[in-house]
Parts: C-alpha cells; sequence; structure tokens
C-alpha cells in the first residue's frame, strides 16, 4: 500500500485551498497538504495532439505555466488517455515516480511510457459490489480527507 502523508508538523487545511487553471483541462489543486496535478497537458499554441482514430485537435492557447515551473506534485488524475489531456510534454517532463490514477487503458499506456505508479480507477458503470472491491483510493479512518487527524490518502498498488 502507497499513501501519501503530510509532513510531519503540519495540518491539513480542510477549510481551503488553491485552484490554478493552467489550459484545457490542465489544473493544479492545492488542498489540505497534497497539490493534485489533473489531465497534464502543456504543448505550446499551436501544436497538434492526437486524440486517437486518426483525429487530432491544435491547441489554441499557450498553458499558463510548464512543468518546470510546477511546485511539487503529489498525485496527477487523468480523466482518459488522449493527446490534449496527457501530451508528450508531459510525457516526457514530468516525474515517472508520481502517483496517477486514471482509466486502466491509459494506466497500461502509461506504463508503457515508463510510469510506473499508475492505479486504474474503477468508474461508475461498476455496481457497488465491484466498486467496492476493486476500488483504489480511499481516504483513511473515519472522514473524507483525514479528518481523522491521519492527513493521509492511501492507494493501494495494483
Amino acid at each position: 500500500m502507497t499513501a501519501l502523508r503530510i509532513p510531519e508538523g503540519t495540518a491539513g487545511d480542510f477549510d481551503r485551498g488553491k485552484v490554478y487553471f493552467i489550459g484545457n483541462a490542465t489544473t493544479l489543486i492545492t488542498f489540505s497538504g497534497f497539490t493534485i496535478l489533473t489531465d497534464p497537458a502543456f504543448m505550446h499554441k499551436g501544436s497538434h495532439v492526437d486524440l486517437g482514430h486518426g483525429i487530432w485537435a491544435r491547441r489554441e492557447v499557450e498553458p499558463a505555466c510548464q512543468v518546470a515551473d510546477l511546485p511539487p506534485v503529489d498525485l496527477i488524475i487523468l480523466s482518459h488517455y488522449h493527446g490534449d489531456h496527457f501530451d508528450d510534454v508531459a510525457a516526457r517532463d514530468l516525474d515517472r515516480e508520481l502517483p496517477v490514477i486514471s482509466t486502466a487503458d491509459a494506466v497500461g499506456q502509461l506504463r508503457q511510457l515508463g510510469f510506473r505508479c499508475g492505479y486504474p480507477h474503477v468508474g461508475h458503470g461498476m455496481n457497488a459490489a465491484h466498486r467496492d472491491r476493486d476500488r483504489v483510493g480511499r481516504h483513511s479512518g473515519g472522514g473524507a480527507g483525514g479528518h481523522d487527524g491521519s492527513n493521509q490518502i492511501q492507494y493501494d498498488c495494483i
């Protein structure tokens, strides 16, 4: 089991956080001592990205920052594996040891790129019995977000 923990001597702040919009679906979220990056895409304006099945998109707006500008990231949440949600810059510049929660397909694709800490998320299409058995992430203890004082989020490696 892998756990993200707030460093000793610091307390999670559950009353406020920060959201920084980078572009498209790429957002940096800071909450309770954790920094989460969603759908990392950092290609420059005018770049083309593959969406699969011969379809591509052109980035129309420059991202607000690049990977090198980010604070230390604890977790990546990737909605799905398309070039406009995880691009070549992300594949090249992000730390391959960062935990990534995504679809099983995306986790497989990321493994081929050298990302070793992928955790497939079971979607809402599964029935409750399967979701409970197979879920990847859960809050520790009694409360959501570590309200039990543990200040950690745990993930079982699959």
